[in-house]
């Protein structure tokens, strides 16, 4: 963790708990320039589209997809179970979203894969996060990749996922079994732990 880390987190967090982020630190014109020019020239570059969601996390989740395909919008929110499910079946393959997280802390970024694919013959569908990209994508992350490293972000590596901050705390609730009877007392509170990077940066 470097010194520049450690101030950005203390920032964001100046009572030294998770649960009290100081909303105010997120706000960064300069940073969402450089996000949004990264966007913009991939959307170009690739024929990409994307939707951008904070979840009161101290992060952007950006869900990408190709142009071509349903918006993510309209993909969750206005088509049906049988719609989704003719639709993958008519393009012969999934519905792939590449979900790019970047925190609004510091200048670091993480992504992951979704391919939605129909869940045997239950009518229901699954976000597949193991499924591998394809070709098509894995150029398209090349390129995600290089012009977010140009526009001064790095790549929250597993290591830094799981490094703790020994000066912003949460409650351990994983900790405590299910069945003990401490959670019975209306007062208990779990104990506190160190949070890891990644709950300082990103959330849940």
């Amino acid at each position: 963790m470097t010194p520049e880390l450690i101030s950005q987190i203390a920032k964001a967090y100046p009572r030294g708990t998770i649960y009290e982020r100081d909303d105010a630190v997120l706000a960064n014109e300069k940073r969402d320039a450089r996000i949004n020019a990264v966007l913009k020239h991939c959307g170009q570059e690739c024929d990409l589209s994307w939707d951008v969601s904070l979840f009161d996390t101290p992060a952007y989740k950006i869900a990408i997809t190709q142009r071509a395909h349903p918006e993510f919008k309209r993909w969750i929110w206005q088509m049906g179970n049988s719609d989704k499910i003719a639709w993958i079946n008519h393009n012969g393959g999934p519905y792939p979203v590449f979900w790019l997280n970047i925190s609004r802390i510091a200048d670091y970024y993480y992504y992951y894969y979704n391919h939605w694919t129909p869940r045997g013959d239950t009518g229901y569908l699954e976000a597949d996060f193991r499924q591998p990209a394809n070709a098509e994508w894995l150029n398209y992350e090349m390129l995600i990749r290089d012009q977010l490293t140009k526009a001064g972000f790095q790549y929250f590596t597993d290591d830094l996922c799981t490094e703790r901050t020994p000066f912003v705390v949460e409650s351990d609730y994983d900790s405590i079994p299910d069945d003990d009877p401490c959670w019975k007392d209306v007062g208990f509170e779990p104990p506190l732990v160190p949070s890891t990077l990644h709950e300082c940066l990103f959330g849940h």
